[in-house]
């Protein structure tokens, strides 16, 4: 039976240039067929210097190290790959993830990468293996952004054994996306719609749905809203809900969206008779709360469906019906979408209205109609 000794390496710069990474070096006990103990050195990583300061560096070596000490096997390429993910990768990859991040690819390992590769040893995985893995996911029917992050987790999850001298190189490295179903556009909703869902709905449903249209915010980001979010004009959006707990928004910046003065009138009876703490949640659950997506928002948003006659109605479908209704500047309803780029507003969110096209078309043509005073002349 090899010995197992507590190590604690310190972190140290590998490398050159750019590419420079934190890592260190530790031992591992191997136990010879001839009974002899060899020692063999090893060397893992935990990010580029210039992205990950020492002390963070540190504190991922020495979650590396846990199985190391504990006299769990040490890593190499017979250990499946649901051991890598357990003993290994998550442990020195999982500190720098975000909340979301976290849950995410916890979801997608288990419904997508586990059940199909967890038992194979890392040795045995190839490129092949991989493609396969896709293209039964691809047939599946699962859109190309799932399919994608697997690749993605597979990538990182084999570019850690490299760098860690467990496999010589990366199976994914190589790897291309199968044709994946296309994904599904939101639809915008017309301005009819967007009268009925109002006026179908009450109280704390009708104030959400005038937010989330009016104000172009995400549903958890609506969730979070306080009072002191309200700013007469303006609401500020610096904070989303998942799960019932307070978490930065997606880009992790604050944003400020104006609010038209009848949608200022109604937040303000609506918090006269709410709490006066600045804390206050503009809307809660039935036991008081933050509203969970796919809890009470669920409850909510199918009440609407029946309510207001749009069956398929979703949250996304608000977001995206103000960025098609906006007729102002694409760079404020960037801004106010929370978007990294106006093109990017245009290409995903802006849905072609026939009304405005054919009201652009009119206005074009009174433009040129007083540069254009000569009569046609028939027969030219």
């Amino acid at each position: 039976m090899p010995r197992q000794r507590f190590q604690r390496p310190d972190v140290r710069k590998m490398g050159t240039g750019r590419k420079q990474q934190w890592g260190c070096d530790y031992f591992v006990y191997v136990a010879e067929p001839s009974g002899k103990e060899k020692r063999v050195h090893k060397v893992a990583r935990f990010g580029l210097c210039a992205k990950t300061k020492r002390q963070a560096a540190q504190e991922a070596c020495d979650r590396f190290m846990l199985p190391v000490n504990s006299g769990a096997a040490f890593a190499d390429a017979s250990m499946t790959l649901a051991q890598w993910w357990e003993q290994v990768f998550k442990p020195v990859r999982g500190g720098r993830w975000a909340r979301n991040t976290r849950i995410g690819y916890a979801c997608t390992w288990r419904k997508h990468i586990e059940p199909h590769m967890g038992a194979v040893r890392l040795a045995d995985i190839n490129k092949l293996t991989i493609d396969r893995l896709l293209l039964k996911l691809a047939d599946s029917g699962l859109g190309e952004q799932m399919v994608q992050r697997v690749c993605v987790m597979l990538h990182a999850m084999f570019e850690e054994a490299v760098d860690n001298d467990v496999l010589a190189k990366n199976p994914a490295r190589k790897v291309e996306l199968p044709k994946c179903k296309p994904p599904e556009e939101t639809r915008s909703m017309t301005a009819d719609e967007v009268w009925r869902l109002w006026n179908s709905t009450e109280g704390q449903d009708y104030l959400l749905f005038r937010v989330l249209v009016l104000c172009g915010a995400r549903p958890n980001e609506a969730f979070a809203l306080k009072r002191d979010d309200f700013m007469g004009a303006v609401l500020r959006i610096d904070q989303s809900g998942m799960h019932g707990a307070f978490e930065s928004t997606k880009n992790k910046k604050t944003r400020y969206a104006p609010i038209p003065a009848s949608l200022k009138a109604e937040i303000e009876e609506w918090f006269a008779g709410r709490p006066d703490s600045p804390d206050a949640l503009m809307f809660t659950a039935p036991r008081g709360g933050m509203i969970a997506h796919d809890g009470r928002g669920r409850v909510i948003l199918e009440r609407a469906q029946a309510a207001a006659g749009i069956p398929d109605l979703t949250f996304r479908m608000c977001r995206t019906t103000f960025a098609t209704l906006f007729n102002g500047d694409m760079k404020d309803a960037q801004d106010i979408l929370g978007h990294h780029s106006a093109a990017f507003t245009l290409e995903h969110y802006r849905k072609p209205v026939s009304e405005r096209a054919a009201a652009a078309i009119e206005e074009m043509d009174r433009r040129l109609g007083r540069v254009i005073e000569i009569p046609l002349r028939k027969g030219a």
